[in-house]
């Protein structure tokens, strides 16, 4: 995964070019699309050791942005909701032990500054591979900011000390950090919906989790809530794929 993003990021060092940016400034712009998410997260357990391993989840979802676009800087706000499952985990509560296994939801919103590269051109090597298409100028970018998460796993089946029980979740609130590089085609205007291609990594520390009755889904009963400073530590690998809509 490590290896992954470092050859990300040389591939896009490289090629940058050295022609001036030509994309739409000084002006606002929804953009949205798609995400395959791999997210990695220990068992939320008071005892675990720190060398316990972590659970594993994939998920898809959609993204969407709203931004300002100055010259070669950007900044605005993203939000980002996946649905994964089988994740499970464990939630220790006044001496008792409550574990469940089921399907994932996470959103997060992030507030971002993100920064342009030059215009740069495919090789000639790569456009030969895609002579049906009309490959327009690119530039890369990377984009970070401070990110704010909440993610709620929807029990199939738990149990609190052995008792089998349904219709319960538990969900966490976390923080962190996000940090993203991508390349979006370099338009004259927004109008023309430039596409862009991403890959984001974040890093997450809950700090509250509650457990949460949802046998009556017109209302919220939160059986369980505590802080948990610390007790899920997310990551996660997004690749997204988008476009500017207006």
């Amino acid at each position: 995964m490590y290896r992954l993003i470092s050859n990300l990021l040389i591939i896009l060092a490289l090629l940058v070019g050295a022609h001036k940016v030509l994309a739409y400034e000084n002006d606002f712009a929804l953009k949205g699309g798609f995400i395959f998410a791999e997210s990695k997260f220990n068992k939320l357990d008071d005892d675990a050791p720190e060398y316990e391993e972590r659970e594993e989840t994939k998920s898809f979802g959609v993204h969407t942005s709203f931004s300002y676009t100055w010259t070669k800087v950007e900044t605005g706000f993203e939000s980002r909701i996946t649905l994964g499952k089988e994740a499970q985990l464990s939630f220790s509560s006044k001496g008792e032990t409550i574990e469940g296994r089921g399907s994932i939801r996470s959103v997060d919103i992030t507030p971002f500054v993100k920064v342009r590269s030059k215009t740069f051109h495919f090789p000639q090597k790569v456009q030969s591979y895609f002579n049906t298409l009309n490959l327009t100028p690119w530039y890369a970018y990377f984009k970070l900011g401070p990110s704010w998460m909440i993610q709620s796993v929807n029990l199939d089946k738990f149990s609190i000390d052995a008792e089998l029980r349904e219709n319960h979740k538990i969900s966490y609130e976390s923080v962190g950090f996000s940090l993203s590089i991508g390349i979006e085609e370099d338009l004259t205007y927004k109008t023309e919906h430039p596409c862009f291609f991403e890959v984001s990594v974040s890093a997450y520390e809950s700090y509250k989790v509650s457990l949460v009755d949802t046998t009556d889904s017109k209302e919220i009963n939160i059986l369980e809530q505590r802080d948990a400073k610390q007790d899920i530590k997310t990551f996660q690998l997004m690749f997204i794929i988008g476009m500017t809509f207006f």
